[in-house]
């Protein structure tokens, strides 16, 4: 028996597939807003404010926290890229969300609301919107588990996730096949590659009508084949980090190709298997092809931040009906902003670096984090009760 020395993750991000898709992402989305929702209008009939100012309150937290969203990953993340296709900086639906940027856009959301709707202070829009903010944070780190995105670093640890249907999700989309058709088969070995021990599984590939003749095999093996493993070497990636340090180095003038391969080079970062020089030994049995590759286990950082944000809602929540905190003004808000952030930076360093280079110690996440911990120092450390709640 082989016993796998980490975890693979073979969930499909559509729960169903039709006329109109299901994504596990979009009813986590849903869940933590209608849940938000239920919490935050307990904390108001408890304060006694009208109910009335629920309905205004959601439509002003929706919008800040998707605007904010999309503008802090343009702006923080991809400036580069949308400063040249203006166009696509509303096309949400395209990806591209980031948490900081929602943080701040809430923050003058709720200013709106409260100047508009409650006439109270701002913080006390905030100190309520946070408990539920907290609890959707770890839903929506769940959906980027279900998604197989914002990875972390490779891991030998057991507890490192494979995330295999993203993998034949790409590999069928090279050898245009079905998913069904693409499958890994663990052999129980590793090799010991720059440092990390990588597993080898051998790709199975069912390919009809590969095994006709030899021709045909040899043909196959090598116009498909050999440029796939080519394309996913170890040695390949060398040769492009190659030119592109030299092109950097030598300041020429080759901006669209050293995007290209910046862009390629992050892409095998964040890719889930490589290749290496045996995988060059193909066995073809019938209709199936298999290909020794190395897989790639990576650290669980959407599952340790989701866990970190529903931590962060408990306490919240226990403080709220337990300790009467509400009666702080901008207490729970600090609370949030400390906590939230102070996981968001620790957890980064687990991450593959989404910006500013591999050669940061820190990346942007944890940039923008470092602000955001300080405000909420500032209002956890001086929050005074207030008479008036």
């Amino acid at each position: 028996m082989i016993f796998k020395l980490y975890i693979s993750w073979n969930v499909d991000p559509a729960l169903y597939e039709g006329i109109i898709s299901l994504r596990y992402y979009s009813i986590f989305f849903a869940i933590s807003f209608l849940l938000g929702f239920y919490i935050v209008k307990k904390m108001y009939i408890n304060e006694s404010a009208p109910i009335q100012w629920m309905d205004k309150k959601l439509v002003y937290a929706v919008l800040g926290t998707i605007i904010g969203a999309r503008l802090g990953h343009v702006f923080f993340y991809e400036w580069d890229y949308y400063a040249e296709n203006l166009m696509e900086i509303p096309m949400v639906w395209k990806g591209g969300l980031a948490s900081h940027g929602a943080a701040i856009a809430l923050i003058f959301s709720m200013w709106i609301y409260s100047k508009k709707v409650t006439k109270k202070h701002t913080l006390w829009a905030l100190d309520k919107l946070v408990i539920a903010v907290a609890l959707a944070g770890g839903f929506i780190r769940m959906g980027n588990l279900m998604n197989s995105e914002i990875v972390g670093l490779r891991t030998e640890h057991p507890i490192g996730f494979f995330f295999e249907d993203a993998s034949s999700k790409q590999i069928a989309s090279v050898f245009r096949i079905e998913q069904e058709s693409v499958s890994f088969l663990d052999k129980g070995i590793d090799t010991l590659i720059e440092g990390i021990r990588y597993p080898i599984n051998n790709l199975s590939l069912t390919i009809p009508g590969i095994a006709l003749d030899s021709a045909s095999q040899h043909n196959y093996i090598q116009s498909q084949l050999v440029p796939f493993i080519d394309y996913y070497s170890l040695e390949y990636r060398d040769a492009l980090k190659q030119e592109l340090n030299n092109a950097i180095s030598l300041k020429r003038q080759e901006t669209e190709r050293i995007e290209i391969i910046s862009s390629f080079l992050k892409g095998l970062n964040e890719n889930h298997f490589f290749t290496t020089s045996k995988s060059y030994d193909v066995k073809v049995l019938d209709n199936q092809v298999l290909i020794p590759i190395q897989i790639i286990p990576r650290t669980p950082t959407q599952l340790y931040e989701a866990l970190a944000y529903w931590v962060t809602f408990l306490f919240l929540f226990w403080a709220y009906w337990k300790k009467d905190w509400y009666a702080f003004k901008g207490r729970l808000f600090g609370v949030f902003l400390t906590f939230m952030f102070t996981a968001r930076f620790v957890i980064e360093f687990l991450k593959e670096h989404q910006t500013l280079g591999d050669e940061s110690v820190v990346n942007m996440g944890q940039y923008l984090s470092i602000p955001l911990i300080i405000l909420g120092l500032y209002y956890w450390v001086n929050s005074k009760e207030d008479v008036t709640n």
